[in-house]
């Protein structure tokens, strides 16, 4: 079993949960909070989704950082990159260049 197909199951195994708890819920107290409920609570697919959550949430900030630092450097290559628009940064910095990178 592939990890999507294995990330799949979890959230099919947590629908309820999503459905019907976790919009209530998510409105108490603070993201580390929440965080550390989270990890305390028992069950498989609930650490399945919060490893795929974290796989993503990690892999997204590398990705940025990379970008953010190619473009403080000047990089031709991602300059073309932004000029094809192939990645949602890239589209951000057409619509209004470099002025988003403050904000981090």
């Amino acid at each position: 079993m592939s990890q999507t197909e294995c990330g799949s199951l979890a959230l099919d195994k947590l629908l309820f949960l999503r459905i019907y708890l976790l919009p209530p819920l998510s409105k108490i107290g603070t993201r580390r909070l929440q965080r550390l409920v989270v990890e305390r609570l028992p069950g498989k697919a609930l650490k399945v989704v919060t490893k795929c959550v974290d796989t993503m949430h990690n892999t997204s900030l590398e990705i940025f950082e990379s970008k953010k630092r190619a473009l403080a450097e000047g990089n031709e290559v991602m300059e073309d990159d932004i000029a094809r628009g192939k990645d949602l940064i890239s589209v951000l910095c057409k619509i209004k260049p470099y002025s988003w990178l403050s904000d981090f």
